[in-house]
This record gives structure tokens, sequence and C-alpha cells, in this order.
């Protein structure tokens, strides 16, 4: 390294670090410093701050920084793990499963390569998602989106606030602010938006459609419900339309404030077949099949079919 030590000032001039304008450094004011021929340096300074330049670069590759504040994201306990640093939140955030991820106040993800974000929660089985608050996950490949919700059933999705899924392979949604529910039934899916949930404690079940009331409306196995307040109260009975009530088992109710009340039996308000020479098919006690149309002079027509 050279040194200035019986050199000439008028040779060694523009090896020499000052500020801008040759004057003293300011108690608050930036100077931007140069070397003596006037190019500039990627910083300024002032008696309490340094600025560097915008656009510039600056590499502390292989360099010791002491007195900063560690990054938003550290390392967990868990192999292969992240979580957000402990100062970010009151209470820290622990990823201990493998491959995990734990962001958030009180934020746990203890199973493997499971995802918590949010407040209070804890991602506690194996591939398990968690985001919002206080909600959790307690088993295989769950996800739970929303707050205080939990999901238990393994391969199982509940979205919404209080959307609590226990029942394995099932789906869960509702935007509901007073009443919650619960999907405790395998395979089943609820998708209820409005003002009240829905309880499926019954496997196969499907209730899609906001309700009026806070009540169970499916309440045997494979019931369908699709459609507001609409109602399944039987075995594999099926019921759509608004207010529609399907009673017997194995029943269809089709149309808005229909009930099906017979066994195997598909009800409607009214029926209109529009195609002239399909019409209807009819079967004997003997089990022939035929097909019954109408002519234009209003004569119906029976025929094998």
């Amino acid at each position: 390294m050279a040194t200035l030590t019986n050199q000439q000032i008028n040779l060694t001039y523009p090896g020499l670090i000052k500020l801008d304008d040759n004057g003293a450094v300011q108690p608050t004011a930036l100077k931007t410093l140069t070397d003596g021929t006037g190019g500039t340096l990627a910083f300024s300074v002032s008696q309490i701050e340094t600025k560097f330049t915008a656009g510039s670069l600056v590499d502390f590759t292989g360099v010791t920084v002491s007195g900063l504040a560690a990054g938003g994201l550290v390392a967990g306990s868990g192999p292969d793990s992240m979580q957000s640093a402990a100062f970010l939140s009151p209470n820290a955030a622990n990823a201990s499963g493998s491959g995990a991820i734990a962001l958030g106040n009180s934020s746990n993800a203890s199973g493997s390569n499971g995802i918590s974000i949010g407040n209070g929660g804890t991602a506690g089985s194996p591939d398990g998602i968690r985001i919002g608050g206080n909600n959790n996950t307690a088993g295989d490949g769950l996800i739970s989106i929303g707050q205080r919700g939990t999901v238990s059933g393994n391969i199982s999705v509940g979205l919404g606030y209080e959307a609590n899924v226990s029942g394995g392979g099932s789906i869960f949604m509702a935007t509901c602010g007073q009443s919650f529910g619960n999907v405790s039934g395998g395979g089943s899916i609820a998708l209820v938006p409005g003002e009240f949930a829905s309880n499926l404690s019954v496997a196969g079940a499907v209730v899609i459609g906001s309700s009026s009331t806070n009540k169970v409306r499916v309440t045997s196995e494979n019931g369908v419900a699709i459609g507001k307040s609409s109602e399944s109260t039987a075995g594999n009975a099926i019921a759509i339309g608004v207010d529609t009530l399907a009673s017997g088992d194995n029943a269809v109710a089709l149309g808005a404030g229909v009930e099906a009340a017979r066994v195997a039996t598909v009800s409607v308000t009214g029926l209109e077949v529009q195609n002239a020479s399909l019409g209807m098919i009819l079967f004997s006690p003997g089990g022939t099949a035929y097909r019954v149309t109408v002519t234009d002079a209003g004569a119906l027509v029976v025929a094998t079919a």
C-alpha cells in the first residue's frame, strides 16, 4: 500500500479524499466525497449520517457486520426449515418440522413440510397448510385458511371463519358471520355463503348454497342439498332449488318449494318435455318400456320404446 510520506502534494493530491466543496464536514447536511480531481465516491457524509448513492453497489462478501438487527427470516429449529425472526413479534414463531415454514406471532409449523402463516396457529401435520389467526391443521395434507378454524380430517380443506373439518377427504368453504359449521362426515362438501353455516356429520354429503336459518341441511349419507335453505333428510335424497326438501329415501326434489316425500320418486311442480318425438318413457309391471307422445290434436300415442 502506497504512503504519502515524503511525497510532493502537487504530484499526489489526486489520491486524496475530500468533500465536494472543499469545506468542512457539516453537522447534518450531507456532502459527497470526491478524490483530489473531483471524481465522486459512492456515498455522502455528515457528522451524523452516511448515505450511499442510489444505484451504487455495496459488497459485504467475506465481511462480518455487527450491530445490525437480524433479517426478517431466519432458520427454524427443524432441518431445512424457515421462520420469521423473533424480534418481529411478541412471541416467536417456531418451525420445528423438517422443511417447515412458520411466519407470525406464536405461529408453529411442527409437521414436516408444513406451512403456518398468521397469529397463534399450528400446522401440526405433514404437508399441512394453515393461513389465518388461531386456526390449526392436525392431519396429513390439510389446508385451513381463515380465523379460528381447525382441519383434522386427512386430505381435507377448510376455508372461512371457524371452518372446522374433521371428516377425511372433505371440503368446507363458508363466509358466515353468525353461526359456524363443522364437516365431520368423510368425503363431504359444504359450500355455504351468507349468515349461517351448516353442520355435516354424515359421509358423502353435499350442501351448496346459503341458508336463512341455522339448521342441519343433510341428515343421511350421500344426501345432496343445492340451493338456498334446501334440505335432504333421507338416505341418498337429492334436493335442488330454493327451500326444496327431499324427505323420502332415494327421492329427488327439483324446483323452488318442492318436497319429495315419496321413496325413489322425482318430484317437480311442473314438467315440460320440449322434444315432441322423444316424449316420456314409462315401464309396465312386466318391465316393457313404452314411449308416450302426443299428436297435434292432443291425443296421446303409446308405443313400445
